[in-house]
């Protein structure tokens, strides 16, 4: 699904350098687009997020729901004031500019392209991969993480543009990855990261979250923190 921030260019790349096999569980505290969960070969795949139209629509998603085949710009407009529901979670990213949150409805210059038909294709590929993903509402720090699990993290980036992160503690994050790769493979996105965290795949991307940089690439990262276990 269209998503700001989404690593689903990427995402055969990333699920090669982790290497997460059938017979582990499989984490993702947040998981935005849920691009990359919904290729991982787990049997037993857990995700989180803070977003409750997400979760709503992820839910949903995990049960069956496909979204509609019509949907009008009056429509989306109508929905931002509508309670929580898949189809508003829905029409908030995936027909939203950009994968923004209600960032606008999605239209080109020309009046040529059907992003309606574009989004409900995708989602028709993606959605049925989702089915009997566990899907929470809540923080990173709320999970309940087994032992031994592989993590995936793509927390909002810091010194980044773009993302309502309601001034997101990078440095608990960091913390709290660090604490959590004692017992399990936790694997974060991110352009930097602390001095005790290496890179296990990069690759150039073009950016449009760096602030004040000027710069239009930028070096997407993958770290992780060698395992004390076995």
């Amino acid at each position: 699904m269209k998503y700001m921030g989404s690593k689903a260019r990427h995402s055969r790349a990333i699920i090669a350098a982790m290497s997460v096999r059938p017979n582990e569980v499989y984490v993702e505290p947040f998981v935005g687009g849920a691009n990359l969960i919904a290729d991982i070969p787990a049997t037993d795949r857990r995700a989180a997020d803070v977003d409750e139209d997400l979760i709503c629509l992820w839910q949903a998603v995990s049960a069956g729901w496909t979204p509609p085949e019509q949907f009008t710009e009056d429509e989306y407009r109508a929905i931002r004031a509508a309670p929580v529901s898949p189809l508003r979670g829905y029409a908030a990213f995936a027909l939203s500019y950009g994968g923004k949150k209600f960032g606008g409805w999605r239209r080109d210059k020309q009046g040529v392209r059907n992003y309606v038909a574009e989004a409900r294709r995708n989602a028709l590929a993606q959605f049925p991969k989702l089915r009997g993903v566990r899907f929470d509402l809540g923080s990173y720090e709320s999970l309940d993480i087994p032992d031994r699990a592989v993590v995936y993290c793509d927390p909002p980036y810091a010194a980044t543009t773009g993302y309502a992160s309601g001034g997101f503690d990078s440095g608990g994050f960091w913390d709290w990855a660090r604490k959590l790769s004692a017992r399990c493979r936790v694997f974060v996105s991110e352009y930097t990261a602390p001095a005790d965290f290496m890179p296990v795949w990069q690759t150039t991307v073009a950016n449009s979250l760096t602030q004040n940089t000027g710069a239009s690439r930028a070096v997407e990262k993958l770290w992780v923190i060698a395992p004390e276990w076995d």
